[in-house]
């Protein structure tokens, strides 16, 4: 293998690294409660009432919330619990 080939594979190497490590870095900014979904909830009214306390756009925290708890925003019922992302 060529010297340069090296330096090539030990320069992506060390910006992944990088990459990963601020990526977790940021995942560290937010931590995690749980809610119990109320009457007239859903998770966009969850979105707006935690509004300044998570840095997603509603729709991203939508995405979030489904992901995480393995629901659809549609059927979130009443005294369902739900793991919500805010910031520390």
């Amino acid at each position: 293998m060529k010297q340069g080939t090296v330096h090539v594979m030990v320069f992506l190497c060390l910006v992944g690294g990088i990459f990963f490590t601020l990526s977790n870095m940021a995942a560290k900014d937010t931590k995690y409660i749980e809610v119990t979904v109320k009457e007239g909830d859903s998770l966009w009214s969850l979105s707006e009432k935690y509004t300044g306390e998570h840095k997603y756009s509603n729709w991203e925290f939508i995405k979030w919330v489904e992901d995480r708890n393995s629901v659809n925003a549609s059927a979130v019922f009443p005294g369902q619990k739900l793991v919500i992302p805010v910031n520390k």
